[in-house]
């Protein structure tokens, strides 16, 4: 189209303000862009590591609104195996990796931390803020860290509540 004469601005730009003014998505393209894109991008995993009763799973839960991840009661650990959590479930961007707590009585976290290194993308550290004792998260962390000085780290504190007065 030529610019040079009057008509031709007049169409052009009825065409500027027909895509501005009124656009039109073709869903069944983007959506399929957005897949092309999903399968050739990997899923960021983010591994959550701490002890017993640090809130791991609280987290996952309140990020993703999973029921299938179940909460202990405080008082004894709840997560037996590493599990992923896919967010959102139907096309995730994101997954969290939960894990089993450290410091738990005759575990040794060696083979799963074996599994979630050859996973994960990023770690998130899980600490009570009361819990002073996290010597068997610092080990952990500093292998891995030396292994994967490149990853991204989170450390998230958490049970503040635990210090206020009743």
């Amino acid at each position: 189209m030529s610019l040079r004469t009057p008509s031709s601005w007049a169409a052009y730009w009825k065409q500027l303000r027909s895509v501005l003014l009124d656009p039109h998505v073709d869903e069944a393209a983007l959506r399929e862009s957005l897949r092309e894109a999903r399968s050739r991008m990997p899923v960021p995993v983010l591994w959550l590591l701490g002890k017993t009763q640090a809130g791991k799973t609280s987290i996952i839960r309140a990020l993703t609104g999973s029921e299938a991840a179940v909460i202990g009661n405080g008082f004894q650990p709840c997560t037996r195996s590493s599990r992923i959590f896919d967010f959102p479930t139907e096309a995730p961007i994101v997954q969290f990796l939960d894990t089993r707590g450290l410091g738990e009585r005759a575990y040794d976290p060696d083979e799963d931390v074996r599994f979630c290194e050859s996973r994960a993308h990023l770690l998130v550290v899980v600490m009570k803020v009361a819990d002073a004792e996290q010597q068997e998260v610092f080990d952990v962390l500093h292998a891995v860290r030396r292994r994967h000085p490149d990853w991204p780290l989170l450390i998230v504190h958490t049970a503040l509540h635990e210090l206020y007065p009743p």
